[in-house]
């Protein structure tokens, strides 16, 4: 019996384990659900998987689309707060594996930055302040760390404002297993590395067309 062609790969997909499955829960802040074209501000406890003095929710308020599904967070949220505002979720992960960690990004009004980290129970194995987003767009950014503790957690603090209720749009949060641990290889070692193997190919034809002539 003939397998149609369209059969196969779908059932080769549905045999494959799912390794990349998103290992945090809500990264698109799709609960709690929010009245389309309003926000919302919740409790932490009430934003499931995460964990924060409170969490805002937009539905395309304002216009404002998500950069994945139907609703986005702001960092910077109406409610109670002790200090600057903050957001973060724990996922296991396997000591001596790679995961790859990344998120979306879009900023309110102009000047926002604000601290991304990942961190290994309470020491941080990454840390990086991000101040290049813009309005109506979204950037994405992503990065490959080991896992250095059972707990893995990623954090966002909001830095300017630290305070303010306006400012620093996060979607599509995710961590996956990585295939590739040579993506954790900082860029511009990566870059180095690839320079010098470059120059090296030159190097080797010139050699060879000497002996040739």
């Amino acid at each position: 019996m003939k397998v149609k062609q369209w059969l196969l790969p779908a059932l080769l997909l549905l045999c494959t384990p799912l390794a990349h499955a998103n290992l945090l829960v809500n990264g698109d802040f799709e609960d709690p659900v929010v009245d389309e074209g309003k926000w919302q501000w919740f409790a932490g406890e009430d934003v499931d998987g995460w964990d924060g003095a409170s969490i805002e929710i937009w539905h395309m308020a304002n216009g404002t689309i998500a950069f994945s599904g139907l609703q986005h967070a702001e960092l910077n949220a109406a409610g109670p707060t002790d200090g600057a505002w903050m957001m973060s979720q724990t996922f296991a992960s396997d000591i001596g594996s790679f995961y790859e960690v990344g998120f979306a990004y879009s900023a309110r009004f102009d000047d926002e930055v604000f601290l991304f980290e990942v961190l290994a129970g309470d020491d941080i194995v990454f840390s990086q302040s991000f101040d290049d987003h813009t309005f109506g767009t979204w950037s994405e950014f992503s990065v490959v760390i080991e896992a250095l503790a059972a707990d893995t957690s990623v954090r966002f603090t909001s830095v300017n404002p630290e305070t303010g209720y306006s400012g620093n749009f996060l979607d599509g949060v995710y961590a996956i297993e990585s295939d590739d641990p040579s993506q954790a290889i900082p860029e511009p070692k990566s870059v180095a590395i690839f320079a010098v193997a470059l120059i090296a190919i030159v190097a080797l034809r010139r050699y060879r067309r000497k002996l040739e002539q």
